[in-house]
């Protein structure tokens, strides 16, 4: 899990396949620190292995984080099974996902 840069203005936090509760605070932390140069960081899930109510949870807790510091968060490498949650609960409005390509 780290911020990478990649071609365009906005930082990259690229998730682990495998995420523990020990990282969250790391991933806020992360996100803070990338709004400092930037009103936005897109969080790419696309490796992340196990889509439930706990990486949704973490979506949503980064996205209030990141709005907390002035910024957003936008999701990258979303599934059909992050899509269904995010509608299920309602956040599908609350954490944008970029289009696929």
């Amino acid at each position: 899990m780290d911020i990478g840069a990649e071609a365009g203005p906005e930082p990259v936090l690229i998730l682990r396949p495998a995420l523990d509760p020990t990282d969250v605070p790391v991933l806020y932390a992360l996100v803070v620190a990338a709004l400092a140069d930037a009103t936005a960081v897109v969080c790419d899930v696309s490796a992340v292995e196990r889509v439930d109510a706990r990486l949704v949870e973490v979506l949503a807790r980064l996205q209030l984080t990141a709005r907390h510091h002035g910024g957003a968060i936008r999701v990258r490498g979303a599934g059909p099974g992050l899509l269904r949650l995010l509608a299920f609960t309602g956040l599908a409005e609350v954490i944008p996902v970029e289009a696929p390509g």
